[in-house]
């Protein structure tokens, strides 16, 4: 039992350095807006997709307006159109923009057109694209895996407890199994709160 609650922490804490360096830096095959300049503030990761940025939340209301730098992968394309419905003045960007002012482009598109290399596709496999949403749903997932496994866990103690017959090693064998349990089901219900407190000390 002590070896997989090891195994959480482990996951636990290589899922949030994962985070916390992706939102660094280029967040996979794929173009990425971000709010402000040098690849700060909200970011919005797209694939292969047309957009109008009006429907896409974020970036304090909408991300209509709110673009100051792009992440670009390699093989990748993004045209900026000033308009909304890709209309109005439009520029085409291979390669990712630190800062879009000098490019005229700084809080500028209201939509835009994304493609990828030829013939392939990216989708993102999280389904989504805020950082808080997937640390959300993973912890919410351990939850209901952990309740399940949990009290069977405990009962198959019990019952080892039960089957002893008075010998001293399986007697204490099972009761490390139910003090590790509820140890390990204590650390579950606070990663929610431990991970939504990193997410706010790092500013993600």
């Amino acid at each position: 039992m002590r070896k997989v609650l090891y195994l959480f922490l482990t996951i636990l804490a290589i899922g949030t350095l994962f985070l916390v360096l992706t939102k660094k830096a280029e967040l996979g095959s794929s173009v990425t807006l971000w709010q402000d300049i040098n690849y700060q503030g909200d970011a919005k990761i797209f694939s292969s997709d047309d957009n109008d940025l009006t429907n896409n939340p974020g970036c304090e209301d909408s991300w209509n307006d709110c673009v100051s730098s792009i992440s670009v992968s390699s093989g990748y394309e993004i045209i900026l159109y000033a308009d909304t419905n890709f209309e109005g003045s439009s520029q085409t960007f291979d390669s990712s923009v630190a800062d879009l002012g000098p490019e005229g482009w700084d809080n500028i598109a209201s939509s835009i057109k994304v493609s990828g290399p030829a013939g392939i596709t990216f989708d993102n496999p999280l389904a989504e694209d805020d950082f808080k949403v997937i640390i959300n749903n993973i912890t919410d997932f351990i939850f209901q895996i952990s309740i399940v496994v949990v009290p069977l866990v405990i009962v198959a103690a019990g019952f080892l407890f039960v089957t002893a017959g008075g010998e001293p090693q399986q007697i204490s064998t099972a009761k490390k199994i139910i003090i590790w349990a509820l140890v390990g089901f204590f650390i579950v219900l606070l990663a929610k709160g431990i991970s939504t407190l990193l997410l706010n000390i790092l500013n993600i």
